[in-house]
């Protein structure tokens, strides 16, 4: 019996796809193969809400500041990427037009389209930094032109009769001019220039949360502090995030179902992000009063939630849904990348250029290190993925 290419095109299109561009084969997983994968990447994302314990005490370490900044950094560019390279065009099926025609336009674009906010995001840091340096250099000089003339007031007060007559004949002192260098500050003065140098060697500030909402609820927080307040605050981060995983477990469902290649992408994003804001959220509950074997239980069972959002985003995912789950997602993964990480970046860059503009400059070179290396692993997935 003769089959015809048209009867044999649906059964290939359904079981194997070729990538034109890479020519990686994709083939679809089964229903017990998708379940085994997505429970074992969950798994392993889940494991990020009990690592505070091993990092906590290193959590006032000068190294631990520079990983989590470059971790913040991968989570944006993974994240953003993931939505532009992956989740957008699985939305609306470019993928599969992609595929056809043997083209990366689609990527291109998306990619000029995440540089020019990264330009942006870089000008603004930018521009931050150099207001920050001239209003610094502006306060210094009138600093010292006022400090000056207050020595010179002292100095005419302080002179004597000779001195004074002297001085109005724009002759040499007798007994020798009172010089700036030679004055010593008072009692006063002495203790607000110690206040002003200790200022400038406390700690840079530092992320306490991914999440902004976090980070609000940690300015909160202080020594005397209510109970109830306290355990308001760990409530909020616990229910906010129980809530968080529950989105990431149905986006990491639905993508399984699509393909094993398409579900270790988005897992990676996930877990980029996951990793620098489970540890925030460990902090703040241990800052919130709880101690540190409860904080360690309320940051796993929030996480247990990842494991009945992967289980809808499957059942959603076989029923054809997966086009809506994976635009929502982008959108998600989007907002916190742009709407929430990049602004606590920039405000971390303002926060530091107001103590020392030259570490804002390495801490911006910090997080761009991350943000770089997570957008190029995603371009290239895309640009070599099996669809």
């Amino acid at each position: 019996m003769n089959l015809s290419s048209s009867t044999l095109a649906p059964s290939l299109e359904n079981d194997t796809f070729v990538n034109l561009r890479a020519g990686i084969p994709a083939l679809s997983l089964e229903t017990w193969e998708v379940w085994v994968s997505a429970f074992g990447f969950v798994t392993i994302i889940n494991l990020s809400s009990v690592m505070g314990i091993i990092f906590f005490p290193l959590m006032k370490k000068s190294f631990y500041t520079i990983v989590m900044r470059t971790m913040i950094g991968l989570a944006i560019g993974s994240l953003s990427g993931s939505a532009l390279f992956h989740l957008i065009p699985a939305a609306f099926r470019l993928d599969l037009i992609e595929k056809e025609e043997g083209s990366t336009h689609y990527v291109n674009i998306a990619f000029i389209v995440w540089l020019a906010a990264w330009i942006v995001m870089l000008l603004e840091c930018a521009i931050k930094i150099g207001v920050k340096m001239r209003a610094k250099s502006i306060s210094n000089k009138l600093c010292k032109t006022v400090a000056e003339a207050e020595l010179m007031e002292v100095s005419e007060e302080e002179k004597t009769p000779l001195e004074t007559i002297n001085s109005s004949l724009s002759l040499p002192h007798v007994n020798g001019g009172l010089k700036v260098s030679d004055v010593q500050l008072t009692e006063g003065e002495t203790e607000v220039h110690s206040v002003h140098s200790s200022k400038s060697r406390e700690a840079l500030p530092i992320y306490r949360s991914t999440l902004s909402l976090s980070r609000a609820m940690t300015d909160l927080q202080s020594e005397d502090a209510q109970p109830n307040q306290i355990k308001t605050v760990a409530w909020i981060v616990i229910i906010g995030d129980s809530l968080h995983n529950f989105i990431d477990g149905v986006s990491i469902g639905t993508s399984f179902v699509k393909s094993f290649h398409t579900g270790a992408i988005i897992s990676m994003a996930i877990m980029c992000e996951e990793f620098p804001h489970e540890l925030g959220d460990f902090a703040i509950l241990i800052n919130s009063g709880l101690s540190v074997k409860k904080a360690l239980l309320f940051n796993f069972l929030s996480a247990l939630t990842c494991y009945l959002g992967m289980a809808l985003g499957i059942l959603l995912g076989e029923i054809e849904w997966d086009c809506y789950i994976f635009a929502f997602a982008a959108g998600i993964f989007l907002y916190v990348a742009l709407g929430d990480m990049v602004p606590e970046v920039t405000s971390l860059i303002e926060e530091v250029s107001e103590i020392s503009p030259k570490r804002a400059l390495s801490v911006l070179l910090n997080h761009n290190l991350g943000i770089l290396a997570g957008i190029f692993i995603l371009y290239a997935l895309a640009l070599y993925q099996p669809v």
